[in-house]
């Protein structure tokens, strides 16, 4: 199996103590896209369902981070929507914190009681059900991505959220671990979610198989969360004031009263059955290199479940078994938590805050919440198709492509949320600009980080070739946004040479990036020259932006109603205006772009003046003709380059098409 998206972990630097030998310790190499997902969904639950557990610790480990390292393969446009998921089990989970007053029972009996409900319509429409609303909206976002691994992920979920009693009477040890693989470990849901997370396909006549294949990876992992959840299962069993102790659905409690043994001989018998698991899987591993029998995404599932288990969990979340320290969280810092003053943690001496070079990083969700909001908003995607039309020529690898989509998108919506504080701009994709709703300041430093975090996706290319393009393209957008900004402020009207310079260092930049940094990592040892059909796009592209605006009655819903002319933007269709009308147009004209200053924006009279002007100048014509002029010359362009290679383009005579006025 290739590995595109993660790193392997030397060794030495961490210690398993045999419990998983032969198995790799993998990292994803964009977990700061799994802390995006975990830090929305505890923000979810913050809003739907109510406080955080008060014992949560989540996905996010002190040194890996869960998701990163049980699904390192896991498709990096993907990432954040599956950690998403992953994180909302280990509320769940943590939610049964025995440490917690009594009062905390009854209300996890109330999330078991929402669990039960499963997520019917009922469930999503009932209000009240904060879980079922988090599980309505991720299944909308999952199915809006890939419906037909979305449903199976669905299916499981559905099936898996029903009620577990802790009341099932098991013959014996074997007996015990045949339900919890089949019936209690959620292994089809989180089969079915690294399918949709990597994005395999498996053959129906072979899913059976590869269940079976991977059991041991299941029983290891159960026993394994047995071992660390037992102080946790074993005191909340208490809380609840049980008599019947045997009804406790925990591998140490079983071989306890099957043979009579004391709690550490248990674990010391569950953690050795963890290490013949572990080896079985090895031998399954080894074999699966060579089998014939099974498509290779069947293969690519096995190899990827050696992952899939809580005994990574232990690695990153609580230490190995033996490391496990149970700390009661009943005061913080001198203070208990309900108010009453202290001077430790559970017996610990509380280190003073003012004195410690290491504190809690700071939460990611307030820089990251405006870029997530315009990422939220409608988009026709048009540089993802763009990359993927000029892959036809490039053959570039999958994994590059996904980075190189994602270095675009994150500077698009940055450059975005910068214009629309430029320009004023009230709307965006027909909705509130970013501006509007975070504020200015906090929105100009969002972005701000988004180009930084752009920059380290940049270098994750590992390619010097990519940073010094990285570097280039943004000081030509940075160049051409000035001389926008400029001529609005000082009310002058550029030539259309100078125009289309400008153009061509903001618009053209974002596409010349991408088609450099496509060049940089292609496979192929021959590639196309793109420079000038990137410039001839990005010309296209913003002149048919600035003419839709003055005429579409979509852009108006989207940006507001000839926005530019609010803006004080100097388009073509203007320019070709200010330089062609006699003088006394071009006087009229200049005083309405002035009043623009003095009032803010224009009124709805005085653009419909300024429009009567452009189409008696001719200018709209004039606008439509050079659009005509630049269409004719990417398809010869487009032409020339399918001959070269001998391949016909029809990804990006498509995507031009859509384009065309």
């Amino acid at each position: 199996m290739e590995y595109h998206y993660s790193h392997l972990v030397d060794p030495s630097s961490y210690d398993n103590e045999g419990l998983c030998d032969g198995i790799p310790l993998r990292v994803h190499r964009n977990s700061d896209l799994e802390e995006m997902g975990t830090i929305r969904l505890r923000n979810d639950w913050n809003f739907f369902v109510g406080p955080l557990p008060i014992t949560s610790g989540g996905s996010m480990g002190p040194i890996y981070n869960f998701t990163s390292v049980t699904m390192p393969e896991c498709r990096p446009d993907r990432l954040e929507l599956v950690s998403y998921m992953v994180e909302l089990g280990f509320l769940n989970d943590d939610s049964l914190d025995t440490t917690k007053v009594p009062e905390d029972v009854a209300l996890t009996g109330e999330m078991v009681y929402r669990r039960n409900e499963g997520i019917d319509k009922a469930m999503i429409k009932d209000r009240k059900s904060g879980e079922g609303q988090i599980l309505a909206n991720f299944a909308k976002e999952m199915m809006s991505i890939d419906p037909e691994r979305a449903s199976e992920v669905m299916k499981y979920l559905r099936r898996d959220l029903r009620v577990r009693h802790n009341g099932i009477k098991f013959k014996d040890f074997d007996d015990f671990l045949e339900y919890r693989v089949v019936e209690d470990s959620g292994s089809d849901f989180l089969i079915a979610l690294s399918v949709f997370g990597m994005r395999l396909t498996i053959p129906r006549e072979e899913q059976q198989t590869c269940f079976e294949l991977t059991r041991p990876v299941w029983a290891a992992a159960i026993l394994t969360n047995d071992v660390q959840s037992w102080d946790k299962e074993y005191k909340f069993t208490q809380m609840q004031d049980k008599t019947d102790m045997t009804i406790m659905t925990n591998g140490i409690w079983v071989l306890m009263k099957q043979h009579s043994i004391d709690i550490e001989e248990a674990k010391r018998r569950v953690l050795q059955k963890v290490k013949d698991f572990v080896a079985q899987y090895v031998i399954t591993l080894e074999k699966n290199k060579t089998r014939q029998d099974l498509s290779l995404d069947s293969r690519r599932l096995i190899e990827a479940m050696q992952t899939l288990s809580d005994l990574q969990l232990n690695r990153i979340k609580n230490g190995w078994p033996s490391h496990i320290v149970q700390v009661q969280p009943c005061h913080l810092h001198g203070t208990h938590v309900n108010g009453a003053e202290g001077t430790h943690i559970s017996g610990i001496e509380t280190p003073d805050p003012l004195l410690m070079e290491h504190l809690l990083d700071l939460d990611h969700a307030v820089i990251h919440a405006p870029a997530r909001y315009i990422q939220s908003l409608p988009s026709k995607c048009i540089r993802d198709k763009a990359v993927d039309a000029l892959n036809v020529w490039l053959g570039v690898p999958e994994a590059d492509i996904i980075q190189i989509k994602q270095i675009i998108n994150i500077l698009h919506n940055a450059s975005l949320m910068l214009d629309d504080i430029q320009d004023s701009s009230a709307l965006r994709r027909g909705k509130p600009s970013t501006h509007t709703i975070f504020g200015t300041a906090q929105t100009i430093n969002s972005a701000g980080y988004q180009i930084i975090q752009a920059m380290n996706e940049v270098r994750k290319l590992n390619d010097p070739q990519c940073d010094d393009i990285f570097s280039e393209e943004m000081g030509n957008l940075y160049k051409g946004q000035s001389l926008d900004l400029f001529w609005t402020f000082e009310c002058t009207c550029p030539s259309i040479e100078q125009f289309l310079k400008m153009v061509d260092c903001k618009t053209g930049g974002l596409f010349r990036m991408l088609a450099k940094l496509m060049i940089a990592k292609s496979s192929l040892t021959s590639t196309p020259e793109l420079a000038t059909l990137m410039t001839l796009i990005g010309r296209y592209f913003q002149i048919r932006d600035d003419y839709m605006n003055l005429t579409s009655s979509d852009y108006a819903k989207q940006k507001g109603l000839f926005e530019d002319l609010d803006e004080g933007k100097y388009t073509l269709a203007l320019i070709h205006a200010m330089g062609t009308a006699p003088e006394e147009q071009e006087r009229l004209l200049r005083n309405i772009l002035a009043q623009r200053r003095i009032l803010g924006k224009l009124p709805l009279d005085h653009k419909k003046l300024v429009l009567d002007h452009l189409e008696l100048c001719g200018s709209m014509d004039f606008t439509v003709t050079a659009l005509e002029k630049l269409h004719t010359a990417i398809l010869k362009e487009i032409e020339k380059i399918d001959q070269e290679y001998g391949q016909q383009n029809t990804l990006l005579i498509s995507l031009l098409s859509t384009l065309k006025v």
